[in-house]
């Protein structure tokens, strides 16, 4: 009750924060009909996206050895990015993934290193991302402020995860612990050594295996091209000669200072790096290309995987019913 409690108020926001927009920068948002075979394109890339990483999570778990179908996999992790949308620095769709992939029978560890594997995916990736196109846009006269921030806030989430990934054990065990103290009797030492145990063995065996990672993180690196074509399809409508590789770079750096825990949704932070961006060509389509983006990447796929949740719940339920009739 309280994510959708969340999510009713991520909408008002959202819609609050559009309005300021068009307030701010004049615009009249009925205006924004006229760009509906835009945003329905962008949508629709957006939607590749999130269908590219369920099938980057089927890999995984093919990899993992677990035969859940493509059509499970696509609908558990597109539902999971519900939490993810309505989450501060999109946290939460990993535990949502873990606890349906427990009730699998899928062991804890095993079920952690698959949901962490994709975050570490997503950080390597949006590091890679970011330095190299940080270095093509400087060496071609690109100046941002936020271009230094997602610099410096990639290299210390990256540096983040090598730490959590060596120090996992102890790390863990401080979690487990403090789990076990306010109830959570099921993080008993056995069971938190078997965890660790299954967490190290498959995100290093599998993972980082020279079988699996060329695999995902190429997923992954599809997955960020078509993160960047959204803005990209979208800033062509007001800036004709704007370049791919600053859309890209645009999106990856609002995502990587959205991840700190400051917004929900990038709520803000996303809006200040385009406007910031394209201001110099036309400050109304600036603030144009933000609401827009907003719609494509944001609004409609929070939507569609919360309808995603709704379902699985549903059918959830319909069964525990049906086993007990």
């Amino acid at each position: 009750m309280n994510s959708w409690k969340r999510f009713l108020a991520v909408l008002l926001v959202t819609f609050a924060l559009i309005l300021g927009l068009s307030l701010l920068f004049s615009i009249d948002l009925s205006s924004i009909v006229k760009y509906l075979d835009v945003v329905i394109v962008a949508s629709l890339i957006s939607i590749s996206v999130f269908l590219l990483k369920g099938i980057r999570f089927y890999t995984i778990l093919r990899f993992s050895g677990i035969n859940l179908s493509l059509y499970e996999a696509l609908s558990l992790r597109f539902g999971s990015e519900f939490f993810s949308l309505i989450g501060v620095s999109y946290i939460g769709d990993e535990l949502y993934r873990i606890y349906y992939l427990e009730k699998m029978d899928v062991d804890r560890g095993l079920a952690i290193s698959i949901s962490y594997s994709e975050v570490f995916m997503e950080v390597l990736t949006s590091f890679t991302i970011i330095l190299l196109g940080s270095i093509f846009s400087l060496l071609n006269g690109f100046f941002n402020i936020y271009l230094y921030a997602g610099l410096v806030v990639s290299l210390v989430i990256i540096f983040s995860n090598i730490v959590f990934i060596l120090g996992f054990s102890k790390i863990y065990w401080l979690v487990s612990g403090f789990a076990s103290r306010i109830g959570f009797k099921s993080f008993s030492k056995k069971y938190v050594a078997d965890d660790i145990h299954l967490f190290k063995s498959h995100f290093h065996n599998v993972i980082l295996g020279s079988k699996a990672f060329p695999t995902i993180f190429s997923i992954s690196l599809l997955i960020g091209l078509f993160s960047g074509l959204v803005l990209y399809v979208i800033s062509l409508s007001f800036v004709p000669n704007h370049s791919f590789i600053i859309s890209l770079l645009i999106v990856y750096i609002a995502n990587t200072i959205s991840s700190l825990p400051i917004t929900v949704g990038g709520l803000g932070v996303t809006e200040g790096v385009i406007i910031s961006t394209f201001y110099s060509v036309d400050p109304s389509s600036s603030a144009y290309i933000a609401i827009l983006y907003r719609l494509s990447s944001y609004l409609i796929p929070l939507v569609i995987s919360g309808l995603l949740v709704n379902i699985r719940m549903f059918r959830r339920v319909s069964s525990i019913v049906r086993r007990r009739g």
